[in-house]
């Protein structure tokens, strides 16, 4: 009778769902996850809560409205809905729908305006293919940006010839391509394989609402790291004051690379902006003078616009070598 009371509590708490249960309960028999997840980005929003005070909270000096926040994860049953029950894609997706999650499986926010999903989205993989526990429950440090609280980068699955994913192999970098080899130290992937991203025109604090949204924008500005990544600009407005800051960002919208034009042609378009810039180490990135190809193997480097000097300049010395070797064996017949 004594090992009937023990177990019928245990039988009852591994099949009820957990509705309502706090971080302190859940950790009874999950310390080590609970202790992480409470200074994890999903409970503590520090990073929505520092991106705010960088940006239109410096400018607008009044704290992170109360509905920004409303995303706090407070309770494990937030995403578990079900003990035991690990949560699938569409649980991310009701929070992450002003823009990444919705993003990636190809709308804008609201699921309103259909678009190209992600590549990765394509191929059947989820958010728990790239993002491993730790950047979701924690790893027990707490941070100040996403950036800084995720971990996983491209390279790790496309410079990684051993990676299994889903039973695929992923398409490994190829450094002999032109672009790579232009770019690799330059531009982050986001920069050239992000296919498209929002833009919120002119927030409204008051009621936090947006008068518009765009998809047509694309902008580089230089992150920390010094290479160029997707930037979007943000206005919002409070009574008669006013913020405007340009903000790193990283896509979801993965897919084939850019074509050359796309920023090459439009120079004022994507290196164009003006203003502030956030996170702090960020930077406004200088429109390219010119292209440089790194040939693979020498160890040289070509200035192209020098390069297509010289192979017109040859070309024209040809032809004329060609012109004046024709005129003097039709003079000597």
């Amino acid at each position: 009778m004594s090992k009937l009371k023990i177990l019928i509590p245990l039988v009852i708490i591994l099949i009820i769902p957990v509705k309502g249960s706090e971080i302190q309960e859940c950790g009874i028999c999950h310390p080590d996850v609970a202790e992480k997840f409470v200074k994890s980005l999903h409970h503590t929003n520090r990073g929505i809560i520092e991106g705010w005070n960088q940006g239109a909270g410096k400018d607008l000096n009044i704290p992170v409205p109360k509905k920004c926040l409303s995303c706090h994860i407070e309770n494990c049953s937030t995403c578990h809905r079900v003990h035991k029950t690990f949560p699938n894609m569409s649980v991310c997706i009701e929070c992450h729908s002003k823009r990444i999650g919705v993003n990636y499986i190809g709308y804008t926010a609201g699921m309103k305006e259909k678009m190209n999903p992600d590549i990765h989205y394509k191929h059947n993989m989820t958010c728990f293919d790239c993002h491993d526990i730790g950047e979701i429950h924690g790893d027990g440090r707490s941070y100040s940006s996403a950036d800084l609280a995720v971990k996983v980068r491209c390279e790790d699955c496309h410079m990684n010839p051993n990676t299994i994913v889903k039973g695929m192999r992923p398409k490994q970098y190829d450094p002999s391509v032109l672009a790579h080899s232009i770019h690799k130290d330059r531009i982050s992937c986001y920069g050239c394989h992000a296919g498209w991203y929002q833009t919120c025109v002119n927030c409204h604090v008051e009621n936090l609402k947006v008068e518009s949204k765009t998809t047509d924008e694309f902008h580089l500005i230089k992150g920390p790291d010094g290479k160029l990544y997707p930037a979007c600009r943000m206005f919002v407005f409070y009574g008669d004051k006013s913020s405007y800051v340009w903000c790193l960002i990283h896509p979801h919208t993965i897919m084939e690379g850019k074509r050359c034009e796309e920023c090459h042609n439009k120079e004022e378009e994507v290196f164009g902006a003006v203003g502030r810039v956030v996170p702090p180490g960020s930077s406004f990135a200088e429109p390219p003078s010119s292209l440089v190809v790194r040939v693979p193997k020498v160890g040289i480097k070509i200035d192209t616009e020098i390069l297509v000097g010289i192979i017109i300049g040859g070309t024209l010395i040809g032809i004329c070598i060609h012109y004046i070797k024709r005129k003097v064996t039709v003079g000597g017949e």
